[in-house]
Protein backbone atom coordinates (compact mmCIF):
# COMPACT_ATOMS: atom_id res chain seq x y z
CA UNK A 1 0.00 0.00 0.00
CA UNK A 2 2.85 2.42 0.77
CA UNK A 3 4.52 1.94 -2.61
CA UNK A 4 1.27 2.95 -4.34
CA UNK A 5 1.07 6.13 -2.25
CA UNK A 6 4.71 7.03 -2.93
CA UNK A 7 4.27 6.47 -6.65
CA UNK A 8 1.28 8.87 -6.77
CA UNK A 9 3.29 11.43 -4.80
CA UNK A 10 6.17 11.19 -7.26
CA UNK A 11 3.76 11.70 -10.14
CA UNK A 12 2.36 14.80 -8.47
CA UNK A 13 5.87 16.17 -7.91
CA UNK A 14 6.83 15.41 -11.54
CA UNK A 15 3.68 17.18 -12.77
CA UNK A 16 4.47 20.19 -10.61
CA UNK A 17 8.04 20.29 -11.94
CA UNK A 18 6.78 20.24 -15.53
CA UNK A 19 4.34 23.07 -14.81
CA UNK A 20 7.08 25.10 -13.14
CA UNK A 21 9.41 24.60 -16.12
CA UNK A 22 6.63 25.72 -18.46
CA UNK A 23 6.02 28.79 -16.32
CA UNK A 24 9.73 29.70 -16.26
CA UNK A 25 9.92 29.30 -20.05
CA UNK A 26 6.88 31.54 -20.52
CA UNK A 27 8.38 34.23 -18.26
CA UNK A 28 11.64 34.04 -20.18
CA UNK A 29 9.85 34.43 -23.52
CA UNK A 30 7.90 37.44 -22.24
CA UNK A 31 11.10 39.03 -20.94
CA UNK A 32 12.86 38.37 -24.25
CA UNK A 33 9.97 39.88 -26.22
CA UNK A 34 10.03 43.04 -24.08
CA UNK A 35 13.80 43.36 -24.54
CA UNK A 36 13.43 43.10 -28.31
CA UNK A 37 10.74 45.79 -28.33
CA UNK A 38 12.90 48.22 -26.35
CA UNK A 39 16.07 47.52 -28.28
CA UNK A 40 14.64 49.05 -31.42
CA UNK A 41 15.03 52.57 -30.04
CA UNK A 42 12.35 55.17 -29.81
CA UNK A 43 8.71 54.28 -30.13
CA UNK A 44 7.22 54.39 -33.62
CA UNK A 45 4.39 56.77 -32.69
CA UNK A 46 6.84 59.16 -31.03
CA UNK A 47 9.12 59.12 -34.07
CA UNK A 48 6.15 59.91 -36.33
CA UNK A 49 5.04 62.68 -33.96
CA UNK A 50 8.54 64.20 -33.99
CA UNK A 51 8.63 64.20 -37.79
CA UNK A 52 5.19 65.84 -37.88
CA UNK A 53 6.23 68.40 -35.30
CA UNK A 54 9.43 69.20 -37.19
CA UNK A 55 7.43 69.64 -40.37
CA UNK A 56 4.87 71.96 -38.73
CA UNK A 57 7.60 74.06 -37.10
CA UNK A 58 9.73 74.20 -40.25
CA UNK A 59 12.51 72.61 -38.22
CA UNK A 60 15.50 70.81 -39.72
CA UNK A 61 14.93 67.09 -40.12
CA UNK A 62 17.65 64.69 -39.01
CA UNK A 63 20.07 63.76 -41.78
CA UNK A 64 18.79 60.17 -41.68
CA UNK A 65 15.18 59.86 -40.52
CA UNK A 66 15.47 56.07 -40.59
CA UNK A 67 17.75 56.08 -37.53
CA UNK A 68 16.60 55.74 -33.94
CA UNK A 69 15.05 59.09 -32.97
CA UNK A 70 16.72 58.80 -29.55
CA UNK A 71 19.96 59.43 -31.44
CA UNK A 72 18.71 62.62 -33.12
CA UNK A 73 20.11 65.97 -32.06
CA UNK A 74 17.82 67.59 -29.51
CA UNK A 75 16.08 64.34 -28.49
CA UNK A 76 16.87 62.51 -25.28
CA UNK A 77 15.08 59.33 -24.30
CA UNK A 78 14.37 57.50 -21.08
CA UNK A 79 16.92 54.67 -21.05
CA UNK A 80 14.55 52.15 -19.50
CA UNK A 81 11.42 52.82 -21.59
CA UNK A 82 12.89 54.12 -24.85
CA UNK A 83 10.40 57.01 -24.81
CA UNK A 84 11.28 60.65 -25.46
CA UNK A 85 12.00 62.34 -22.11
CA UNK A 86 13.58 65.66 -23.20
CA UNK A 87 13.09 67.63 -26.38
CA UNK A 88 15.17 70.61 -27.45
CA UNK A 89 13.81 72.79 -30.25
CA UNK A 90 16.28 75.56 -31.00
CA UNK A 91 18.14 77.53 -33.67
CA UNK A 92 15.27 78.13 -36.05
CA UNK A 93 16.84 81.41 -37.18
CA UNK A 94 16.28 80.51 -40.85
CA UNK A 95 12.54 81.02 -40.43
CA UNK A 96 11.40 84.51 -39.49
CA UNK A 97 7.75 83.47 -39.12
CA UNK A 98 6.42 83.43 -35.59
CA UNK A 99 5.37 79.91 -34.62
CA UNK A 100 2.68 78.66 -32.25
CA UNK A 101 2.62 75.21 -30.72
CA UNK A 102 -0.41 73.11 -29.98
CA UNK A 103 -0.37 71.06 -26.80
CA UNK A 104 -2.06 68.14 -28.60
CA UNK A 105 1.09 67.71 -30.72
CA UNK A 106 2.92 66.64 -27.55
CA UNK A 107 0.34 64.26 -26.07
CA UNK A 108 2.00 61.19 -27.62
CA UNK A 109 5.17 61.80 -25.56
CA UNK A 110 4.19 59.94 -22.38
CA UNK A 111 7.60 60.35 -20.65
CA UNK A 112 8.33 63.93 -21.77
CA UNK A 113 9.63 65.79 -18.72
CA UNK A 114 11.43 68.73 -20.33
CA UNK A 115 10.67 70.80 -23.42
CA UNK A 116 13.28 73.42 -24.29
CA UNK A 117 12.31 76.09 -26.82
CA UNK A 118 15.16 78.61 -26.60
CA UNK A 119 16.29 80.47 -29.71
CA UNK A 120 13.18 79.34 -31.53
CA UNK A 121 10.48 81.39 -33.17
CA UNK A 122 7.80 79.86 -30.94
CA UNK A 123 5.90 82.70 -29.36
CA UNK A 124 2.92 80.96 -27.79
CA UNK A 125 0.35 78.21 -27.75
CA UNK A 126 -2.87 77.73 -29.64
CA UNK A 127 -6.01 75.94 -28.52
CA UNK A 128 -5.90 72.16 -28.79
CA UNK A 129 -7.37 70.79 -32.00
CA UNK A 130 -8.09 67.48 -30.34
CA UNK A 131 -5.79 65.26 -28.40
CA UNK A 132 -3.91 62.76 -30.55
CA UNK A 133 -3.69 59.36 -28.84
Amino acid sequence: MQSWYLRDGEEVVDAMKRKMKSFVRLCFLIFLLLEVMWCEGCWKEEKEALLGLYSRLDYDFPSNVETDCCEWEGVECNSSTGRVAQLYIFDSWWSSDKQYINYSHFSVFKDLKELHLWDSNIVGCVEAEGIIQ
